[in-house]
This record gives structure tokens, C-alpha cells and sequence, in this order.
């Protein structure tokens, strides 16, 4: 066997260096879409809890009960016909949010806290304002 045959038989410092590249772009794509389909059932959770929180506020009001503000785990109504705020932060990754609802002589809202005077709550740069009408999103959505 020739010196020149040898050599053809392995590979270059050069190509695997190009394999090693192609495969750490590859690592990457993956890993950001990962990220991103994360934030976006972490967002899809949210809104799907809110929107049970709406839901629990028209019954609560519905049969004459008194609504609460107050945070995850906490009930929603006196008497407690509607359940308990829902615990967010194992969708959001976050502290759990205080939910503030805020009634007027004809109509309510809700939104989402860092706390009982707190700023604003959100879910991976996503935020509700619910009232009977529905849920507008602000934020990245």
C-alpha cells in the first residue's frame, strides 16, 4: 500500500471540521424551535385558565354569588360554587400571578398581577384583560 492510497481512505481535518459544523447548526435549529413550541403551550395554557376563570365568574355572578380577587389556589366565589384561581406557573415558568377582578355597577374584568397592588402578569410576554365580552390579548400572543 502507497503512502497516497493510505490517505485517501480517511477522512480530513477540514471535512470533519465542515460535519461537526453542519451538525451544530442542525443542534441549533432544533433547539430554538423547541424553545419556541414551549412558550406557545405555556401562552395556550394561559389562555385556556383564563378563560375557565371567565367562566367560573359568570356563574359565580350568574347565581348571585360574591367574586373574589385574590391568587392561585384561592376561591373564586362566596359560596364556593366556581372553584379556585388555577395555579400558572408550571405552565409559565414564573411566580404565580394575583388575579384582580374588578366589578362596575353593570359588568366585571379580570387580569393578571405580580401581586394584590402589583403591575401586570404575564405568560411568555403574553397578557389577558377578560370581561364578559371576552379575553383581549396584549402582548405577544
Amino acid at each position: 500500500m502507497t503512502i497516497a492510497s493510505r490517505n485517501k481512505k480517511a477522512f480530513t481535518l477540514i471535512e470533519l471540521l465542515i460535519i461537526v459544523g453542519i451538525i451544530s447548526l442542525f443542534a441549533t435549529i432544533i433547539l430554538v424551535m423547541i424553545s419556541s413550541a414551549r412558550d406557545k403551550a405555556a401562552i395556550n395554557g394561559y389562555k385556556t385558565s383564563m378563560k375557565s376563570v371567565q367562566t367560573a365568574l359568570e356563574l359565580c355572578l350568574g347565581t348571585g354569588g360574591t367574586v373574589f380577587s385574590g391568587p392561585a389556589s384561592a376561591f373564586i366565589c362566596d359560596p364556593d360554587i366556581a372553584g379556585s384561581y388555577p395555579e400558572l406557573s408550571q405552565k409559565c415558568g414564573i411566580a404565580e400571578p394575583f388575579f384582580r377582578v374588578t366589578p362596575s355597577a353593570t359588568s366585571w374584568s379580570f387580569t393578571t398581577l405580580d401581586g394584590p397592588g402589583g403591575s401586570d402578569w404575564d405568560c411568555s410576554g403574553c397578557r389577558l384583560e377578560c370581561d364578559p365580552e371576552g379575553c383581549e390579548e396584549i402582548g405577544s400572543c
